[in-house]
């Protein structure tokens, strides 16, 4: 019986984004103001992680948002609307990083021969969550974004560097700067701890 209604809830919610989903793509305001609630706080939460500030992410957030409403024809099926606007997000946060920039990321040649190495420790299980975010937020934009991108979001380098317009091996430096970045934020922030 459990599992007939389980099976009774999980069709009533995919009918559901369906019909949201059709609603959106004929335009209706309803489904589209639903649609944007639905999604606020999770999407806006990724665009801080790319942002340099609130009000940039919520700019980064607001244009999401509207390629996603302009492009929403293009999802077919309901369960993959959330990967496909999650999708939008990323792009258009990185799109906003080169806008604002105008600029592309520095090699280092020496570095450029290096490579990661796989067996790195895991620097961000030493620290909470909200210390995590903002010692990555504090990394200079480069670093962050490359980070983001490969560490929390599983780009692999290939197209993190189509993304940004640069190398393979600019993309693997930027992360190795960030790790080491953070690496030396934490042990500072273990010894005031410590020191406490």
């Amino acid at each position: 019986m459990k599992s007939l209604f389980f099976g009774g809830t999980l069709m009533l919610y995919m009918n559901r984004d369906l019909k949201l989903l059709k609603d959106c793509q004929k335009g209706k305001p309803k489904a589209q103001r639903m649609l944007y609630e639905k999604y606020k706080q999770e999407m806006i939460n990724l665009c801080m992680r790319y942002a340099d500030s609130r009000a940039s992410a919520e700019d980064i957030f607001q244009d999401s948002f509207v390629k996603v409403f302009k492009n929403i024809q293009n999802v077919k099926e309901p369960g993959s609307l959330y990967f496909w606007i999650r999708k939008v997000v990323i792009h258009t946060a990185i799109n906003h990083y080169h806008k604002e920039k105008n600029r592309l990321f520095h090699e280092d040649i020496n570095e450029l021969n290096e490579q990661l190495k796989e067996e790195d420790q895991d620097i961000i299980s030493q620290l909470n969550a909200e210390e995590v975010l903002r010692m990555v937020n504090e990394l200079p934009d480069g670093y962050r974004i490359v980070f983001n991108l490969y560490v929390v979001d599983g780009f692999k380098h290939h197209e993190i560097a189509d993304m940004l317009g640069v190398t393979e091996s600019t993309s693997k430096t930027q992360l190795r700067k960030a790790r080491l970045l953070l690496q030396k934020k934490i042990q500072t922030s273990n010894q005031i701890k410590c020191a406490v």
